[in-house]
């Protein structure tokens, strides 16, 4: 099966094999080991690049409660069959990775790592770098914070199939050099094949998460988003940006095939998420509370064509509890063809909602201006928190008021909780019907390593208030002019016109066939690539 389908589609996948360490090897760490120790329980070596240097496919490297010091290269592989694990044995963040220029430097091809439970710090650039070709790379669990000047928490180059999950990414570097402030939380650039999930990521300068330079194929899921810092010109999320086109290859977009979904997005400075020059956008069943600047902008990457295209935006919730909601949708540079609006639910504390050329209420399908009863907290906690306190009033106006996002390309199966939706139609990233007890798993199952009993989802430390700061801003000229090559909408429901999403039946996806669109303007000629990916 294709990579595009499992993680894109986040189809249940078998991956059993990953489990299939148990005669390989541990290898121990601990603060009094060696570098010329064997490895073993009673001679630990001293710290984890040490035994990765040692490392065969199938072996663990247990890291006991302590600080290392972080730098020094990886570049050590395991196989599908056999990955390399490195755990936090005593439990979460009790294993710490300190300093370094980079304090977890992967490259040289890297591949089936998995580092599990670990807090990393204080580098005095990148934090986390991930680069060189590498790939099948897991961070589970993991709490990375505070990034050196210039630097961010995870930077993930020219490379693929990278998951982050169940995890905790704050505090990027100061930026040098530029208006931004900060750098970001994650960048990712000219990658293939990426998740984000069930994760924490706050207290960003400038934006907090980025796919970009002909990214494709990347899911962000089940994420709280949260807190960016003042002075911010760029929106919070950016699917796409103005990379160097050099990057791109022989990409027409700067990102491709992208789902954000089931996520919670609090405080923007500047704007929700940015959507630049991408093609085959999906933003359906989030939570965008109190952002200024925006919720989604469309502006100007480095794709040739000089557009987006293919965007559907879909039963998400759209709430200020300030009364200062900021434009919805707005267009401030390049062509935007193929837009969806639907069935999204709008609360502006009982005041009207922005008007823009991009968002109709009127003539677009299923929209609800109604209070869905979502409280915003004075202060923020750990995700776990944040999720239990905004959920929506239970049978209120989010519930079963949306369309279908079970099918493709939406795929919402699930909550932000991991809980099964049931066939509700709910608006936001919330089931609101009856939870069960047992919470089902969330049927996205991710080809990950088995995780030690003792590594469970780290606690979070708290972020900050949500910003109150000033009135919503003007529309830019670009948008008061209302120019739009192609039309706002082109079908009632997303999927429906001929031309529009993802055209994905069984065979192919059996057949690891991935059918993506080359097409014309919207309502123009259509033609189909089929691609096996490898």
């Amino acid at each position: 099966m294709s990579r595009q389908n499992v993680f894109f589609l986040s189809l249940p996948v078998a991956f059993s094999a990953l489990s299939a360490s148990a005669a390989a090897a541990d290898l121990y760490v601990a603060p009094n080991g060696r570098s010329g120790n064997a490895g073993t329980s009673a001679a630990p070596l001293d710290r984890i690049t040490t035994a990765l240097n040692r490392a065969r496919p199938g072996d663990r490297v247990l890291v006991r409660a302590g600080t290392y010091p972080g730098g020094g290269w990886i570049s050590a592989s395991g196989t599908a069959a056999a990955p390399i694990r490195v755990v936090s044995v005593d439990g979460p963040r009790r294993a710490v990775i300190a300093g370094g220029s980079e304090t977890l430097r992967i490259g040289d091809a890297a591949s089936y790592l998995s580092f599990e439970g670990l807090e990393l710090r204080n580098s005095t650039n990148n934090l986390v770098h991930i680069d060189g070709g590498s790939h099948h790379i897991w961070l589970r669990d993991v709490y990375a914070h505070h990034a050196g000047v210039d630097g961010d928490v995870v930077k993930v180059n020219q490379a693929r199939s990278i998951y982050l999950e169940r995890s905790e990414f704050a505090f990027p570097g100061v930026r040098t050099g530029s208006e931004n402030p900060s750098q970001e939380c994650i960048d990712f650039v000219d990658v293939d094949d990426i998740v984000v999930r069930d994760s924490y990521i706050h207290d960003g300068g400038n934006s907090l998460m980025y796919a970009k330079g002909g990214a494709q194929g990347v899911v962000f899921e089940n994420n709280v988003i949260a807190t960016q810092r003042a002075g911010a010109i760029d929106p919070m999320v950016g699917l796409g940006a103005a990379t160097d086109s050099s990057l791109l290859g022989d990409a027409q977009y700067e990102a491709i095939d992208i789902v954000f979904r089931n996520n919670v997005v609090i405080g923007g400075v500047a704007g929700a998420v940015g959507v630049y020059d991408g093609q085959n956008v999906v933003i359906a069943n989030n939570l965008f509370l109190n952002n200024n600047g925006g919720v989604v902008e469309f502006r100007a990457g480095s794709g040739p064509l000089e557009r987006s295209e293919d965007v559907s935006f879909v039963n998400n919730l759209v709430v200020d509890t300030r009364g200062r909601m900021s434009t919805v949708l707005r267009r401030s540079s390049h062509d935007l063809q193929g837009l969806v609006v639907s069935h999204n639910l709008y609360w502006n504390n009982g005041l009207a909602v922005p008007a823009s050329p991009l968002l109709n209420l009127a003539a677009q399908p299923g929209h609800l201006v109604a209070n869905p009863g979502i409280r915003a907290p004075s202060a923020l906690g750990d995700r776990a928190s944040i999720i239990a306190a905004l959920i929506p009033t239970p049978n209120g106006p989010a519930s079963s008021s949306g369309i279908n996002t079970a099918v493709a390309p939406f795929l919402v199966l699930n909550d932000i909780r991991g809980v099964r939706r049931n066939g509700r139609n709910d608006r936001g990233p919330w089931f609101l019907g009856e939870v069960p007890a047992a919470p089902t798993d969330a049927g996205v199952t991710t080809p990950a390593p088995t995780t030690d009993a003792g590594v469970t989802t780290p606690a979070t430390d708290a972020g900050g208030a949500i910003p109150t700061d000033a009135a919503p801003e003007e529309e830019s000229p670009t948008e008061a002019a209302g120019a739009l090559t192609g039309g706002v909408q082109c079908s009632a429901t997303p999927g429906a016109a001929e031309g529009r999403g993802w055209l994905l039946g069984a065979g192919m996806l059996l057949a690891g066939v991935f059918r993506r669109r080359r097409r014309e303007p919207c309502g123009g000629s259509t033609r189909w690539d089929d691609r096996v990916r490898p």
